[in-house]
């Protein structure tokens, strides 16, 4: 779903004019208080005057320094697909694990449909493992899907369960086995569909025995970050990696990942379960088999672009989205090299490390409490999101820096982003009036919350539990990411 943002320095959101004045350095505390008082305020403008500048002034932070978006995707090498392969092999196999043990039940049987339209052809195998949840029951089918116009399931059922646990990484693994043994190719392409939530892993339930709606609500299980590392090393590389949930296309999830998928493909942002264009994908890896995989993986974002632009059919649907304001409607979609992930730590630490040294408390605090936050469902909720776009982050502090090596470090690192991000969907303007066509820049990061409140005080009739520690991901122990953070005055 499409869920909106409150972002300082753009306004359009209006709320109530609150001046922060007295020291200098502005207080995370201080700018909770404001935040507070703009969730449940009426329309007006908003300043935050730290000493050297204010906000009132800014109405756009520039949307690069020194080095401009791409505005279409970038061109891309070929890859060679294996040369080896037998000449009997098909290009593709596209291995989709659908996870509907939920309340995206509904959605994933019209995908099912959707892909059945095309199904298996001359050049792409076709095979799914997924669920609908019955009650407190769930029914699992593997099998392959053949041509079905009509539009009606049509494929050979290879194996039926019942309350197959769909949140444990060991059976998605043994799915891809065994497509990959069942119809191997020369390339493959591996579909994951569910709810997501970033590098957070999280399980959460009422105190009254059930759980929330994010994994598979009959075993209570999910798959975790650090278990899409080990699912994929379990089953060897693929070539495409497609993360159909929302939240996604983090530095964190893809570092874990790495070089085990070729290119990733996600969303920053919330996204819609009716969106994801099964028949259309599907038709264009048919015909365009044979192009290499960045080739396929950029179209795939193209088309998400397109199908979401401002005239569209789909567009006017997501402005009637319950998590829309107005015209607003910020659509996010990239796809990442993962050849790249190995110098994100080196780029992260270089970057932090000149911002560190420069020693500028107000603009780093001028860049957390104004960059975009993602994955928040109602302006109140603004505080407290951890997810925020990596290249957004670094172009709003080196915006606030007097210092040249703050502004040289900024360059080099969006420029690293740039070869990082493959291919860069994100669109529209969000509730707050961001542009996301110039803010998004592919590949978010974990930020500190302008409100350190604990879920259980947010959430009194829920129970949390973290299952995963930040400090146990692998970007937190091969970069200063989190140490960097840390050092944030509060």
């Amino acid at each position: 779903m499409i869920h909106e943002e409150h972002n300082l320095p753009y306004n359009l959101l209006g709320v109530r004019k609150v001046a922060i004045a007295g020291s200098p350095r502005v207080k995370i505390k201080q700018i909770l208080a404001a935040l507070l008082v703009m969730a449940f305020t009426a329309p007006a403008a908003f300043s935050l005057d730290t000493g050297d500048f204010n906000l009132d002034a800014v109405r756009a932070v520039p949307s690069d320094i020194g080095v401009p978006l791409p505005q279409k995707p970038q061109a891309v090498n070929p890859v060679p697909v294996n040369p080896a392969a037998p000449a009997w092999q098909k290009e593709w196999t596209v291995m989709v694990f659908m996870n509907g043990t939920n309340n995206l039940s509904e959605y994933f049987f019209n995908d099912v449909k959707k892909m059945s339209a095309i199904g298996t052809t001359a050049n792409v195998n076709l095979v799914t493992e997924f669920s609908i949840q019955t009650g407190q029951s769930s029914l699992v089918q593997r099998m392959r899907l053949l041509p079905s116009p009509g539009g009606e399931i049509n494929g050979e059922v290879y194996k039926t369960w019942q309350n197959r646990d769909m949140g444990d990484w060991r059976n998605a693994a043994e799915f891809v086995k065994w497509a990959k043994a069942a119809f191997p190719a020369k390339r493959y392409l591996l579909i994951i569909q569910d709810h997501g939530g970033g590098f957070i892993d999280e399980s959460w339930k009422p105190k009254t025995g059930d759980k929330g709606i994010s994994y598979d609500d009959v075993t209570n299980n999910y798959i975790k970050v650090p278990e899409l590392s080990k699912l994929l090393t379990e089953t060897g590389p693929v070539d495409l990696f497609i993360m159909n949930a929302c939240e996604m296309q983090m530095a964190e999830v893809a570092y874990e990942i790495g070089g085990k998928a070729g290119v990733i493909i996600a969303s920053e942002e919330t996204d819609d379960a009716k969106y994801f264009q099964y028949k259309e994908r599907l038709e264009y890896l048919g015909a365009n088999s044979q192009a290499p995989t960045e080739t396929i993986a950029s179209a795939f974002i193209d088309m998400r672009r397109k199908m979401l632009a401002e005239g569209n059919q789909f567009y006017s649907e997501v402005q009637k989205s319950t998590f829309t304001i107005g015209k607003y409607s910020a659509n996010t979609l990239s796809a990442i090299r993962t050849a790249q992930l190995n110098n994100l730590p080196a780029a992260l630490d270089e970057w932090s490390g000149a911002v560190i040294a420069a020693n500028e408390p107000d603009a780093v605090l001028f860049a957390v409490a104004s960059a975009v936050r993602l994955g928040v469902q109602n302006p109140a909720g603004q505080p407290f999101s951890q997810f925020t776009d990596l290249g957004d982050f670094a172009n709003r502090l080196a915006y606030a820096s007097k210092k040249q090596e703050v502004k040289d470090a900024t360059t080099k690192l969006l420029g690293f982003i740039k070869k990082l991000v493959l291919a860069n969907g994100a669109q529209n303007f969000n509730a707050s009036g961001v542009d996301y066509a110039k803010a998004i820049r592919g590949v978010s990061i974990k930020m500190i919350p302008l409100a350190p409140v604990s879920h259980s005080v947010m959430n009194p009739g829920l129970d949390f539990t973290t299952d995963t520690k930040y400090a146990d991901l692998r970007l937190a122990k091969d970069s200063q990411w989190d140490e960097f953070l840390a050092q944030v005055p509060q």
